[in-house]
C-alpha cells in the first residue's frame, strides 16, 4: 500500500539526476550500514519524506534488521493518515515501528509552556511532549546512536550544523553518535529518490498541495511539534483532519488560535 502519488515532474528529475542520485545514494547507504553494524542505532521516523528516505536507505543496503530501534516520536493525538502511514510502512519493509507519545498528564502539564503567540519555537513544551518520551524509550532499548533525516537545505541552523560536524558527530550532552546520512541532499533530489525508489509517502504532502501550498514547504512531524508546525498547518489540520483536531484542541486549546 502506497497512498501517496507521484508527481510527474520528480519521476522526470529522477531520470534526469539519475548518476547524481546514485553517488549519493551510495554514499549515505555506506553511513547508514557503518552505523547499523557497529552500534544499537535508533532510526527516527517522522514519516515525513526525509526521514522515509533513510528508512528506505536502511532497507536497500540490507541492514534494516540490524536497526534496533525504528521509532516514531508520536503526540498522543494523530490524524488518520498518519495511523495508516504507521501500518503502511511496517507492511511493506517488514519492521516494528515502535511509538511514543506523552500521557494526558505530561502533555496537560506541558501545555502550560506554551506561548501559541509566538513566532519562537516552543522548545520546553516539545522537549516534555516529544523529545523526552523519545529519549526515555531509547534509553529503555540501549540505542547509542541515532540516524536521522535532518538536511542542511531545510534551515540555516541545519545548514550551520553540517557545515560544522559533517554527516556523523558525538552529541556530546545526550552521549550518542549522530548521524545524518542524507544532509546535503537537496529538497528535490529527496522527491525525485522517493518517485525512482517508489518510497512510501505521507498523503499530507499531496493534501496540502491541493489547497496551494508548495509540497516543498510541508514538514509532517507529530501534531504537537509545535516548533515545527506553523499557524498555515494548523489551519489546513483544522480542514483536513478535524476530528484529530479537535482531539488535540481538547488538551492544548490555545490551538484554536491558530485556525
Amino acid at each position: 500500500m502506497n497512498p501517496y502519488e507521484y508527481a510527474q515532474e520528480d519521476k522526470l528529475t529522477a531520470r534526469l539526476l539519475k548518476q547524481q542520485l546514485a553517488r549519493k545514494e551510495k554514499r549515505a547507504m555506506e553511513l547508514v550500514s557503518d552505523f547499523a553494524k557497529k552500534h544499537l542505532t535508533c532510526l527516527a521516523l517522522s514519516l515525513g519524506k526525509d526521514s522515509m528516505t533513510v528508512l528506505h536507505l536502511a532497507h536497500k543496503s540490507g541492514v534494516l534488521k540490524n536497526i534496533e530501534l525504528v521509532l516514531f516520536s508520536g503526540s498522543l493525538v494523530e490524524t488518520g493518515d498518519t495511523l495508516l502511514m504507521i501500518k503502511a510502512v511496517e507492511q511493506h519493509y517488514c519492521i516494528r515501528i515502535i511509538q511514543t507519545h506523552p500521557t494526558a498528564e505530561e502533555l496537560a502539564s506541558a501545555s502550560q509552556l506554551v506561548d501559541m503567540t509566538s513566532n519562537h519555537p516552543n522548545i520546553e513544551f516539545v522537549y516534555e511532549c516529544i523529545e523526552r518520551p523519545r529519549w526515555k524509550k531509547m534509553d529503555e532499548y540501549g540505542t547509542d546512536a541515532t540516524l536521522l533525516g535532518h538536511r542542511a537545505a531545510e534551515s540555516r541552523v541545519r545548514k550551520i550544523n553540517f557545515r560544522m560536524r559533517g554527516f556523523a558527530y558525538h552529541n556530546q550532552r545526550e552521549r550518542v553518535d549522530i548521524g545524518q546520512p542524507i544532509a546535503d541532499w537537496s529538497t528535490q533530489e529527496v522527491f525525485a529518490y522517493a518517485a525512482a525508489e517508489q518510497i512510501p509517502l505521507h498523503p499530507i504532502y499531496n493534501k496540502f498541495a491541493a489547497f496551494g501550498i508548495d509540497r516543498f514547504q510541508v514538514r509532517q512531524n507529530s501534531i504537537f511539534d509545535i516548533k515545527e508546525t506553523s499557524k498555515r498547518d494548523y489551519v489546513l489540520y483544522k480542514r483536513l483532519y478535524p476530528q484529530a483536531f479537535e482531539q488535540a484542541a481538547s488538551y492544548l486549546p490555545l490551538m484554536r488560535n491558530y485556525a
